[in-house]
C-alpha cells in the first residue's frame, strides 16, 4: 500500500486518532517490521484481512492521551503567559504616573515649604518687606535657620530621590520581564509543531 492508503486505513479503523501523518506512518512501519508475514512460495493470492497486532490500539490510545495531556499543559502555560503580560502592562501604567508625582513633589517642596519657612519668624503686626541687601543675604547663609532648613531640604529631597531611583529600577525590571515574555511563549506551535 502507499503511504496515503496506509493512513486512510488506520484512520478508518479508529476515527479518534489525530491526523498526524508522520506519526501514523512511523507507527505502521514499526509494527510492520515486527509482524511482517513470512514469504511463502507459490503464486496464491491471499485475501486481504485486517489483522492488528496485539496491544496496538492500547499503545495508540496511550499516545493519544499523552498528546492530549501535553496540549492541555501547553494551553495552560499560554494562558499563564497571557495573564502575566496583562499584569505587567497594567503595572507599567501605574509606574508612569508615580514617577511624575515624585518629580512634581521634588520641585514643589522647596517652593511651597522651604521658601516660605525662610521668612520665619516674622514680627507680629508688621507687614513683610522685600528688599535686596547683599549683606543680609550673606549673613543668612551662616545662620542657624539656614543650616536647619538646608538639612530639612536635603533630607526630604533625598527621600524623594530614593523613591525615584527605586521607581526607575522597577521600570527597568518590568521592561526586562516583558521582553522575557516573548510571543513564542504564547503560541501553541512553539510547544509542538503537531498542535
Amino acid at each position: 500500500m502507499t503511504k496515503d492508503e496506509i493512513i486512510n486505513k488506520i484512520i478508518e479503523a479508529d476515527e479518534r486518532l489525530y491526523k498526524v501523518d508522520n506519526a501514523i506512518i512511523e507507527a505502521f512501519d514499526e509494527l510492520y517490521k515486527n509482524h511482517k508475514p513470512a514469504p511463502k512460495g507459490g503464486f496464491a493470492i491471499l485475501p486481504q484481512i485486517d489483522i492488528y497486532p496485539d496491544g496496538i490500539w492500547t499503545r495508540i490510545n496511550q499516545e493519544k492521551d499523552n498528546i492530549n495531556q501535553l496540549e492541555v499543559e501547553a494551553n495552560s502555560l499560554i494562558e499563564y503567559f497571557h495573564q502575566n503580560l496583562q499584569e505587567l502592562n497594567s503595572f507599567e501604567n501605574t509606574i508612569k504616573p508615580l514617577k511624575i508625582i515624585i518629580k512634581m513633589l521634588m520641585i514643589a517642596f522647596p517652593l511651597t515649604v522651604i521658601y516660605p519657612l525662610h521668612f520665619m519668624p516674622i514680627a507680629t503686626n508688621q507687614n513683610p518687606e522685600i528688599t535686596f541687601n547683599l549683606i543680609t543675604i550673606v549673613e543668612s547663609f551662616f545662620s542657624l535657620k539656614f543650616i536647619l532648613l538646608s538639612i530639612f531640604f536635603f533630607t526630604i529631597e533625598g527621600i524623594f530621590y530614593y523613591f525615584l531611583t527605586l521607581t526607575n529600577e522597577l521600570a527597568k525590571s518590568l521592561k526586562s520581564a516583558k521582553e522575557n515574555n516573548s510571543n513564542n511563549l504564547r503560541d501553541i506551535k512553539y510547544y509542538s509543531e503537531y498542535f
